[in-house]
Order: structure tokens, then sequence, then C-alpha cells
């Protein structure tokens, strides 16, 4: 399963659900450990922010 795209695949499914199921989202976070490159490059494709910290946390702001 890996190098196949899933991940990405899920977190945008995964948003398209909150953002239109969720009244007034206004970010959605995602925490991923520092050795988990596959995933830090799947929330950087969708435009999340790196934030580094004792993990790493991706945030991306939702605009309306």
């Amino acid at each position: 399963f890996r190098n196949k795209g899933y991940g990405k695949k899920i977190l945008e499914l995964l948003e398209d659900k909150l953002i239109y199921s969720v009244y007034n989202i206004k970010k959605l976070q995602g925490f991923v450990k520092k050795e988990n490159i596959a995933s830090q490059k799947a929330f950087e494709k969708l435009g999340y922010v790196k934030e580094e910290k004792e993990c790493i946390v991706y945030t991306k702001e939702i605009v309306s």
C-alpha cells in the first residue's frame, strides 16, 4: 500500500466530509510523527502548513 497515494486520497475525502458536514469549520490539523515522511508529503501536497513541535503539526485554514 505504500507509494500509491492512498494517504493523500484519504485526507482529501476526510476534508470534504468534514468541511461539508460540520458547520463553520475554520481549521483542520493533522499530527504526524517526525519519521513519517510519507504522511508529511501527503499533508504538504494538500496545502497544509508545517509547524514543528514535539511532533509535526500541519494546519490548513478553511476559507468558505
